[in-house]
């Protein structure tokens, strides 16, 4: 959440002549940066600019948009013994056992992993393209094949997660690899760097807390 948070009150940082760009054009670009990669952030992208041009509180908007119903699509729905074991021999063949109960799915994803410890992300994105979800908030370009970053309720553990995310397969793996950069996140905010104008860098190694 706290990513997102970042990039929508970055965009409502901006002046208007620079944010009136990614209103008329989608397919304009930011650069934007982890420590380790590179990609490009897509502000203009439907539905994510609604959440920088909406006036109300950034974090509200994000809440009742995006974390909610995602939370609200999966938290009741329950597995039971068959389903479970269609799901689990699927992912783990033998290496599944259910203990017969009928179970969430967090819980669930709780007992894939004890069953396969070291295939926990493997698990997550399993169960993300497993079960039908709201749609991811979309708003970057990887710059990998047809990935884009988009932000979504993660079904295993009903937080908010960053995936890389095939908008047409529907595949989702989350990016928990980056976790132990969560602390640092760029953008630069100069179009000119990309498409011509210049403006001044307002948001170069602004730290996500």
């Amino acid at each position: 959440m706290d990513l997102l948070i970042f990039l929508l009150e970055l965009m409502k940082s901006l002046p208007y002549s620079v944010t009136r760009r990614f209103e008329e054009e989608a397919s304009r670009s930011l650069l934007m940066f982890s420590p380790t990669h590179a990609f490009l952030f897509k502000p203009g992208l439907r539905p994510f600019m609604e959440g920088w041009v909406d006036k109300g509180f950034t974090y509200t908007w994000a809440r009742d948009s995006v974390l909610l119903p995602g939370q609200e699509a999966y938290r009741g729905i329950l597995l039971d013994r068959d389903h479970q074991r269609e799901l689990g021999s699927l992912l783990l063949g033998a290496d599944f056992h259910t203990n017969g109960e009928r179970l969430n799915l967090p819980e669930f994803r709780t007992l894939l992993v004890e069953c396969a410890p070291k295939r926990r992300d493997e698990i997550d994105s399993f169960l993300f393209s497993a079960f039908p979800h709201p749609e991811p908030l979309i708003f970057a370009d990887t710059n990998w094949l047809n990935y884009s970053f988009a932000f979504a309720v993660n079904p295993a553990t009903l937080e908010l997660d960053l995936y890389r995310y095939d908008p047409t397969t529907k595949v989702g793996v989350p990016m928990t690899i980056w976790d132990v950069w969560n602390d640092t996140w760029g953008v630069l905010t100069r179009p000119g760097d990309i498409s011509g104008g210049y403006l001044p860098d307002l948001a170069l190694k602004l730290k996500k807390v």
